[in-house]
C-alpha cells in the first residue's frame, strides 16, 4: 500500500473535540486537543500556529492537510474545511478529506482484540442518529455497513448481540467517544489517503449526509 508523504497537518472538528496535529510518523507527532463546545473557530488556528512553532516547520513544507470530512456537526465541519482550504490555498498544498467514522474506527481498533463487532452512532438531531458498523481486524477495521441515518426509535433494532456501541448517542451502555483525535485523522490519511489528495479546493465539501439548511 502506497502511503502519503509526511509531515501531515491534521484538523479534527467533526464533533465536540477540537483537535489539531502535525504527523511525521506513528512515533513522531505533535498534537493539541480541547473538549469544549463552540470553540473550534477560536482554538484551531491557535493550535496550528503553536504546533508549527513547536515542531519548527513552515506550512509550505507540509505534504498535505488532512481534515475530517464528516458526517458530523454541520458547523464544526464547515469550520474545519474553511480553515484547511485557507491554509492549503495559501501554501499550494493538497487536502485529504478524511471520513470521520473511518478515523474513529481506526482509533477504536487500536485497543480492541481482533474480531470484535462495533458500531459508531452519533447524533444527527434530537430524533436521529448517524450509524455505521465495523469489525476489528489486526489493529485496523473492516467496514460492515455504509454510514446511514436512523431514528432513535428504530436504532435498537439494528444492534446485534455483543456489539459495542461508540458515539454520543443516548443509548444505554454506549462508550462516549464520538470522534477521533487529529492524530488518527492524520494516520488514516497517511495509510489510506493517497488517492484522495486534491488541489481543487472549490470542489471539496464536507460529507453532511443529511441536507444542511443554515439558519438565516
Amino acid at each position: 500500500m502506497n502511503k502519503l508523504k509526511t509531515p501531515i497537518l491534521a484538523i479534527e472538528s467533526s464533533q465536540e473535540l477540537c483537535s489539531a496535529a502535525i504527523f511525521f510518523s506513528e512515533n513522531h507527532y505533535a498534537e493539541k486537543n480541547t473538549l469544549q463546545k463552540h470553540v473550534h473557530s477560536e482554538k484551531l488556528p491557535l493550535f496550528i500556529n503553536s504546533l508549527v512553532e513547536d515542531v519548527k516547520i513552515e506550512i509550505k513544507n507540509l505534504s498535505c492537510i488532512a481534515v475530517s470530512s464528516g458526517p458530523g456537526s454541520f458547523t464544526g465541519l464547515r469550520i474545519g474545511f474553511s480553515l484547511a482550504k485557507g491554509i492549503a490555498c495559501g501554501a499550494s498544498i493538497p487536502i485529504v478529506p478524511v471520513p470521520s467514522f473511518y478515523s474513529l474506527a481506526l482509533q477504536i481498533c487500536t485497543f480492541l482484540p481482533d474480531g470484535i463487532k462495533f458500531l459508531i452512532a452519533n447524533k444527527v438531531s434530537r430524533d436521529e442518529l448517524y450509524y455505521q458498523k465495523f469489525i476489528s481486524s489486526s489493529g485496523n477495521y473492516r467496514q460492515i455497513t455504509d454510514v446511514q441515518i436512523i431514528s432513535n426509535i428504530n436504532f435498537p433494532d439494528v444492534i446485534e448481540k455483543d456489539e459495542i456501541i461508540y458515539g454520543n448517542s443516548d443509548f444505554k451502555g454506549s462508550v462516549k467517544i464520538s470522534s477521533s483525535s487529529a492524530f488518527f485523522t492524520a494516520k488514516w490519511a497517511y495509510i489510506f489517503g493517497k488517492d484522495l489528495l486534491s488541489l481543487e479546493y472549490d470542489y471539496l465539501e464536507p460529507y453532511y449526509l443529511k441536507n444542511f439548511n443554515p439558519k438565516v
